[in-house]
Formats: C-alpha cells, sequence, structure tokens
C-alpha cells in the first residue's frame, strides 16, 4: 500500500513540475529572458506560500484563494533593500501577479483544478514612489561624528562620507576594492564603482580624504572590498543614527537619503548638469521624477509672495552677524550659500 501511494505522489510531484517546466518554455518562446523572469517569479511565490522549490511541489501546493494571493502582494510590496528603499515597486509586483496569473490558467488548461480567479486582482497603481526622507549638512555631519563611536566606527564613518560625497548606492560602494581609486593628480582621486546595470560610475573625491580612507586599509590586497561589513550592517546602523540623532520614523530617512544629499541640492540650485552627473542618471525625466521638488519651499511659492511686501531695505539695515544667524538658522539656506560660495571659487 505504501508503495502505490509513493508512487502516486511521485507521480503528482513529476506531473506540477513537468507541468510548469511546459509553461515555461512556451512563454520562453518569446526570449530566454522572458522565460527566466517568468521562472523567478513563480519560484519566489512557492517559495514564500509553500517553502518549496518548484520540483518539490505536489498537487495540494497548488490550492490558493484570493486572499492567500492579497497576503503575498502585501509581503512583496513590504519587502526592503538595506538602504531603505522598496524592493520592489508597484509595477515590478503587477508583473509578478500577472506571471502566476498566466500560470494559473495554463494550469487550467491543463486540465488541474485550480482556482485561477484567485489571482485576479486589479493592478496596483504604478505611480506609487514614496519619497525618501530629506536629510540636511548638519544631520549627515551628525551621522558621521556618532559613526566614530561604534564597533568598527572608522570604518562605518568613512563609508557614510564617501556615500554622500560620491552618491554611489549602496550595493555598489559595499563591492568597492582598493584597486577601484585612482590618483589624478594631487588633489583629485577617482573612485569606480558598478552599479546596476553593471554600469561603470567614476566619480572624484579629494585626495586628502583619500588618505583618511587608507587609514584603514591595514594589509589588505588591491583586489580586497574596502569594506568588510555588508548591506544588514549599514541598515541596522542608519537606525541607530537616526535614534542619536533624533530622526523620526515618519521622515523615511534611509541611506538612500544620504545618497542623494548632493543629487537634491544641484536640483535646488538649478544646476541639472550636476545632478546628473552626480546621480548617473541619463534622462532629465528620470532626474526629475526622483529627486525635483522633494523639498518644496511653500514660503516661497508664488501664491504665498504675492500676500506679502518684503522691504529688502531691511537687508542693508542688518549688522552682518543678524546676517550669519539667519543663514546657519536654516539648513537650506546655509547649504545654498556654501555651494554658491564654492562654485564662485572655481569661477
Amino acid at each position: 500500500m505504501n508503495t502505490a501511494v509513493n508512487n502516486i505522489v511521485g507521480f503528482n510531484n513529476r506531473s506540477v513540475y513537468s507541468t510548469i517546466t511546459s509553461f515555461l518554455e512556451y512563454k520562453g518562446d518569446r526570449s530566454d529572458d522572458t522565460q527566466k523572469a517568468y521562472k523567478k517569479d513563480i519560484k519566489i511565490f512557492f517559495m514564500y506560500t509553500r517553502n518549496k522549490n518548484i520540483d518539490q511541489l505536489e498537487v495540494i501546493d497548488l490550492e490558493f484563494t484570493i486572499e492567500d494571493v492579497i497576503k503575498y502582494r502585501n509581503y512583496l510590496g513590504g519587502l526592503k533593500k538595506a538602504d531603505g528603499e522598496r524592493k520592489y515597486v508597484n509595477k515590478s509586483i503587477n508583473r509578478m501577479i500577472d506571471s502566476l496569473r498566466s500560470l494559473y490558467s495554463y494550469l487550467e488548461r491543463a486540465k488541474y483544478d485550480v482556482d485561477k480567479s484567485a489571482f485576479a486582482l486589479d493592478d496596483l497603481p504604478e505611480h506609487d514612489s514614496k519619497e525618501i526622507g530629506y536629510l540636511t549638512l548638519e544631520e549627515i555631519e551628525q551621522m558621521i561624528e556618532h559613526a566614530k563611536s561604534l564597533p568598527n566606527g572608522t570604518e562605518k564613518y568613512i563609508f557614510w562620507e564617501l556615500g554622500w560625497k560620491t552618491s554611489i548606492r549602496i550595493n555598489a560602494l559595499l563591492s568597492i576594492t582598493w584597486e577601484d581609486f585612482r590618483k589624478v593628480n594631487d588633489d583629485i582621486v577617482i573612485v569606480r564603482a558598478i552599479e546596476k546595470g553593471n554600469e561603470i560610475r567614476e566619480m572624484p573625491i579629494t585626495n586628502e580624504f583619500y588618505q583618511r580612507i587608507l587609514e584603514i586599509r591595514g594589509n589588505a590586497k588591491p583586489t580586497d572590498r574596502v569594506f568588510k561589513f555588508g548591506s544588514t550592517t549599514v541598515f541596522n546602523t542608519m537606525e541607530i543614527l537616526k535614534e542619536r540623532i533624533g530622526i523620526s520614523e515618519d521622515r523615511e530617512v534611509s541611506f538612500h537619503s544620504v545618497r542623494k544629499f548632493l543629487i537634491d541640492l544641484m536640483v535646488d540650485l538649478g544646476d541639472l548638469k550636476a545632478a546628473m552627473a552626480q546621480s548617473g542618471h541619463k534622462s532629465i525625466e528620470t532626474l526629475w521624477k526622483h529627486y525635483a521638488n522633494k523639498q518644496k519651499d511653500y514660503e516661497s511659492m508664488a501664491g504665498v509672495m504675492i500676500e506679502r511686501t518684503l522691504n529688502e531695505a531691511a537687508l542693508d539695515e542688518m549688522s552682518k552677524e543678524e546676517l550669519l544667524a539667519i543663514i546657519k538658522a536654516d539648513g537650506q539656506i546655509k547649504n545654498r550659500v556654501l555651494m554658491k560660495l564654492a562654485r564662485g571659487k572655481r569661477g
């Protein structure tokens, strides 16, 4: 009897797997990339819902309700990368559910007793990008100072400083090796990083900063990674630093906020060419979508300004100390003034 049961189970295992394989081959007629995308979506689903690989599935594992699918979709929406960004945006989640909907239509045609309507969810809105929290230069400097007091503090503060000065993404930063630094002259050193899509980015830092980075090298070989920790450490460290300097969760601050500081600042200053170079984006549309107008200056908008009468003569009557106090009290104003001064000196 046991032998007969085992044979039936074995048949079901092969039957489910072979049907899914046939489905993937059918989808693969379009392209290998299409087949890989469907296979990845299906594997993620069954690993989360059944904790099984697709070659381990039995017929009973194919039973799902619409509540199960909604729970899975919510799970995907809540996943985060180490830098705090969502792992899957709504457009990607819609595609992943659509892959499953297509699979279940195929299973039904293959005479499996499945409910394909469980996957017939309305698409999530695709314009779902949540604004990443904004950091001031003062807050970044505070984070760097607090990082120094943590375990492996020198390595961590260097990572934070390199992140905000180069705007390189977290995974690319973590992959940098010692041979990725190239000295251009006595003042400038280039940092080479492999960004998403295997795109090579080269960002400049000062030689003075590079000398401080060299302090953590020790006996490392040229091919060794500069930073020995991983993305989980970055995430946990950010949480500690946010707590230490009093940044609340509702501000949505993550390591991505560090990376985008200079990009935001260049956009605020109206230098979109510099912002594109800092971000690595190829199109102005992408830059504008992700960075422009994130920090709205409501006080300066026309509807408010028109109701006010500004007496610029009052500026002439203020002392240097009073003007400096106003500038230093507002982080955005201070950043803009400092950047204007820096650009003026270069000119």
